[in-house]
This record gives C-alpha cells, structure tokens and sequence, in this order.
C-alpha cells in the first residue's frame, strides 16, 4: 500500500522529532507523481510559526530539487505514473546538493549534481516545528503516491559525489527496508497504513510522527508495496530480503499482475546476488 495526495490540498504533517536541528543532510522518498507544471512538496520543513524554511521537491519542470533561499535542481526528467526512488544529500555550507534516482520501471539509475551552484544550510525547524508535504499550508502539494521516506539529519551516508553514488547503487536501497534501517535514518516513515485514521508513525522511535492530517487516501493498488515481512522462507523462494524474515520488510514493484524483485540464491550461509527478474505472484490488488 502507499499513501496517495491529490495535489489540492492533501497535506501529511509530522512532528521535526530527530529532525529538529536539520540544516543539510539526506532525504530519500519511494514516489509516483502526477500532474505537471506546478511544483510538489515532498519533505518541507517548517518552523513552530510555520514558516517554510527548505525543501525537497519535485519543481514546476518536472525535476527533483533542493530550496534553500533559491532552488538547485536536477537535469533529469520525471514522468507521471512512473515509480521512483530519489535520494538527495547536500553537505553542509555552502554546497551543491547531489540527485539519485532509481527508475522501478527501466531499472536504472541516474545521478546529477544540481544546476545552478552551491546553497546554503537550512535554518533548523526546532523542536515545535514540522515536517509537511506542501509549502505553509497553502500551495506546492504533492500530487500523486508515496510509499516510504526518510531523512538523514546533517548527515551523509552516501557522500555528496560519484563515491557516494556507486555506495548508494549498491546499498540495495530501492529493494529492502532493511536497507534503509542499516543506514540509521533519523526518521524513517513507512506509508503502508490500511486506513487513514492509523497515524503515520516514524518507524526509528525518533518522535517525527504524524501531527496532522489533511485529507491523503489509502491507494491499495500502488505498483510499489512495502511488505512488512515475514517474506517467504529464502531457503525456497530465493527473495532478496531475507533480513525481511525478522519484521524488517521488503519493497516490490509490481508490473503487468506479477512481481519485479531482485533475488538472491540461498547458498548455505550466505546469499549471492542474481540479476533482476520478473516472478509471476498473485495479481495486484
């Protein structure tokens, strides 16, 4: 499941909890979008006056950016309906942020240094700020579907260059929230909720859980579905998360009624990894 925005007012608002002294870091998001045009607010911090303070977003031209003052973006272009992880980092100072993306579709990965130069830090959010998917309240907001997201706060698991990149390649991120867990978010929420009456909880324990809420709805046909484990015995079924058999979770992608997973074999001890397949499972939904 995934959490779906309309894009005219949906708005999930969180508590900064381990985010309240961000200024520059990480932020990662399992997302499809809609519409075009228009800007749409994936990870907004807001100070307790509620005034925008940064963003990670996607732009009016379809890219993913970064604000702070002005916006840095990257010169890769997404398309509506298409599932993707995108993962930015930005040092702290003055700095370029740098663009990640997984396509769920192609399989492949882009990277990009932002245009437009460096940006500076952010102003901290504090304690009593929030974290929303829309600016102040009043415009930017998301259109389309998240599955999970997460936030590194002044941190850099992956560094901000070509290093990081080939770290975040094979960190098997787009694939096993175990693998985001490994890398010790300071919040990590996972939008698989049967209803929107459950609360969006931040899954680190770090307190940025869900203040409030504006309309969303439960999309239960999305393409990417976060299963929350136990997965099938990796001694037969070979999946790629066998950490997942601990609680943990994997992410699937679904195409044409089956499943894209990346698998690993089960050799005694240790898994070796396979190339991606397709596996035919029960039809979405």
């Amino acid at each position: 499941m995934a959490r779906l925005f309309d894009g005219i007012n949906d708005d999930l608002v969180c508590s900064t909890g381990a985010l309240s002294g961000m200024t520059f870091g990480t932020v990662a998001v399992v997302f499809q979008m809609q519409g075009a045009g228009v800007s749409r607010a994936l990870f907004d911090p807001h100070s307790s006056g509620g005034s925008f303070l940064g963003a990670v977003a996607i732009n009016d031209n379809e890219k993913m950016s970064w604000y702070a003052g002005s916006e840095v973006h990257s010169g890769v272009n997404l398309s509506a309906g298409v599932w993707y992880l995108q993962v930015a980092r930005k040092a702290t100072g003055s700095a370029t942020p740098r663009f990640s993306g997984y396509n769920y579709t192609s399989g492949a990965w882009s990277h990009a240094n932002g245009t437009a130069g460096a940006l500076p830090n952010w102003t901290a959010p504090g304690v009593s700020g929030t974290i929303k998917c829309s600016f102040e309240g009043s415009g930017d907001w998301f259109n389309g579907e998240v599955a999970v997201r997460a936030a590194w706060s002044n941190l850099l698991p992956w560094s901000s260059d070509a290093t990081g990149d080939a770290l975040l390649v094979a960190s098997g991120l787009p694939f096993s929230l175990q693998a985001w867990l490994n890398r010790a978010p300071s919040a990590l929420w996972v939008l698989d909720q049967s209803a929107i009456t459950q609360n969006v909880i931040d899954s680190t324990g770090g307190g940025a859980n869900q203040s409030s809420l504006v309309g969303t709805a439960v999309s239960a046909l999305a393409a990417v579905r976060v299963r929350r484990g136990p997965v099938r015995d990796p001694h037969r079924a070979h999946y790629w998360d066998a950490a997942a058999d601990r609680g943990r979770g994997e992410l699937e992608h679904h195409v044409r009624g089956g499943v894209r997973r990346r698998r690993r074999r089960w050799s005694g001890r240790r898994f070796r990894l396979a190339r991606p397949m397709i596996r035919k499972v029960d039809r979405c939904g």
